[in-house]
């Protein structure tokens, strides 16, 4: 009797599909489908960089991230024990500020196009409710970056909640540090003018092999 358990509990363990095998699954789009979609606005940004402009570019990226990234789940964790101190009104001011900085500094990375392509190269669990997404940005004069992405479903919706690049930390923890030790040393309002500050500096032409 205990063989004959055994023998079914692991028919129903190989039976249940790991994260990444039911994300893909899943009817809403696959993490894949999520950061492809991404990846093919910032292509589009750049390719039409000239015709766009900062603006348009940071419009278009910011509409793109409202479908495929967690941008309050992200505001949240960027500030750490920070958004407890937070009220209503804050909070909300700081997930807007959040979607217009992610949206600017995209369009201040990625200025313009001169063969950059991005390639998917694999799904994989990263906890029982996440996943990672890997990716290349391939730059024919600057080599190529790795491009990690971990995302979450958010009612039933998979969100890009964080990323890292070229192996290198997350880029919500790195920007935690920054937002945080602002906030503890200053106050909210102080903190708010600090990232503006940041914003406005995107709009400045950049070298674009040296930022993507």
């Amino acid at each position: 009797m205990l063989g004959l358990l055994c023998v079914i509990a692991e028919g129903v363990l190989a039976s249940e599909p790991a994260p990444s095998q039911a994300a893909e699954s899943s009817s809403s789009p696959a993490p894949r489908s999520v950061v492809e979609s991404f990846h093919a606005v910032l292509i589009d940004c750049m390719v039409r960089s000239d015709e766009l402009g900062f603006a348009g570019r940071a419009q278009r990226v910011a509409k793109c991230q409202d479908e495929t990234f967690d941008i309050p789940e992200i505001a949240r964790t960027s500030i750490l024990r920070g958004w407890k101190r937070l009220d209503t009104e804050e909070r909300t001011r700081w997930v807007a500020l959040a979607r217009q900085y992610w949206a600017s500094k995209y369009a201040h990375e990625y200025p313009s196009f001169s063969g950059q392509n991005f390639d998917t190269l694999g799904v994989e669990p990263a906890s029982d409710e996440e996943v990672m997404v890997h990716a290349r940005l391939a730059r024919p004069n600057a080599g190529d970056v790795e491009l990690d992405y971990r995302l979450r479903q958010v009612d039933g919706d998979w969100r890009i909640i964080d990323l890292h690049i070229a192996g290198g930390r997350s880029e919500v923890w790195r920007h935690r540090e920054v937002y945080y030790s602002a906030l503890e040393r200053r106050n909210f309002d102080s903190l708010v003018t600090e990232i503006n500050e940041k914003i406005a500096r995107f709009r400045t032409p950049t070298n674009p092999e040296k930022s993507n």
